[in-house]
């Protein structure tokens, strides 16, 4: 096996994510760092295993991107929340983040 034939095996395909130099507009579409605006009606802030709200890290609308991953397509929208305590909490971190995944955007 030559290198050439170990870059092939390793490479995959990827969309660059450009973040900062601008605010949220809030329009539909747009992902970012730092914000969550979007969730269903009847959705509130997820709270960790404490009980204390988390924060919004981001929102990726993957419809309209140049490329998606094969487990990902079919799904059009990704919010992601976090606690502020996750650190102390690398055993049991998944009651400290939480993902939403949107199959629509209706």
């Amino acid at each position: 096996m030559t290198v050439g034939d170990i870059k092939e095996r390793l490479a995959k395909k990827a969309v660059v994510f450009q973040t900062g130099g601008i605010r949220p507009t809030k329009a539909l579409l747009e992902s970012w760092i730092g914000c969550v605006c979007w969730k269903m009606p009847d959705e509130v802030v997820p709270v960790d295993k404490e009980g204390k709200p988390m924060q919004p890290i981001a929102t990726f609308f993957l419809k309209e991107l140049p490329y998606i991953p094969e487990y990902l397509r079919g799904i059009e929208l990704i919010t992601v929340f976090i606690s502020e305590d996750i650190c102390g909490h690398r055993e049991n971190a998944d009651e400290y983040f939480h993902i939403r995944i949107y199959e629509t955007l209706e």
